[in-house]
């Protein structure tokens, strides 16, 4: 009894770990499922990061088109960054899933699920983005951390900016179609636009 009491908070992490491998290897599309099980965020991170590297590539294009309302979005002019997938699935703000959007429609989309008929607008906006990043004269660190958010949906970023536009939204769409299903499946709604 001594020996357990004394270990108890090892015996917990190594029960915990193994649980959340379980609880991992058996839903494979759900991200972050640690942070879902054991102290989950309570607020989330700032964008300003994301903002400043959304902002560049909107000035190196000099705009984009909100793929949800199709109106331009400017260089220096308020936009919103939007969850694809809504952070409150993903717990996460990686590159990958965020794009610019009409700041109006941002509300009303809230934590709601995107049709798919937006995927392909989406990953091709992401495609642009992350070419433009790759071949930027950032910041050696910068530039890193944002690669490394992509190496989650594929695992080199260089084979990915050099994919033709269907591959790589076949990458997307192999990522994100079952974490919109399986979002839905745990009561997320799909917003009607």
């Amino acid at each position: 009894m001594d020996y357990l009491t004394e270990n108890y908070a090892i015996l917990r992490d190594f029960a915990y770990w193994h649980l959340t491998l379980f609880v991992q290897h058996r839903n494979l599309n759900v991200p972050n499922i640690s942070s879902k099980l054991f102290n989950p965020p309570i607020k989330r991170e700032s964008l300003t990061k994301q903002h400043k590297y959304w902002d560049m590539f909107i000035e190196h294009e000099g705009s984009i088109t909100c793929i949800y309302t199709q109106k331009n979005i400017y260089p220096h002019e308020q936009y919103a960054l939007d969850h694809f997938v809504p952070w409150s699935f993903t717990l996460s703000n990686s590159m990958w899933n965020l794009l610019p959007i009409d700041s109006n429609i941002n509300s009303s989309k809230s934590n709601n699920l995107p049709s798919v008929d937006f995927l392909k607008p989406f990953s091709k906006l992401q495609r642009k983005a992350l070419t433009f990043w790759y071949n930027s004269n950032f910041d050696d660190k910068d530039k890193k951390n944002i690669m490394e958010d992509y190496l989650t949906i594929h695992d080199s970023v260089p084979e990915l900016v050099n994919m033709s536009e269907d591959k790589f939204y076949d990458v997307f769409r192999k990522t994100i179609s079952p974490m919109l299903q399986i979002a839905e499946n745990s009561g997320f709604k799909i917003w009607q636009q």
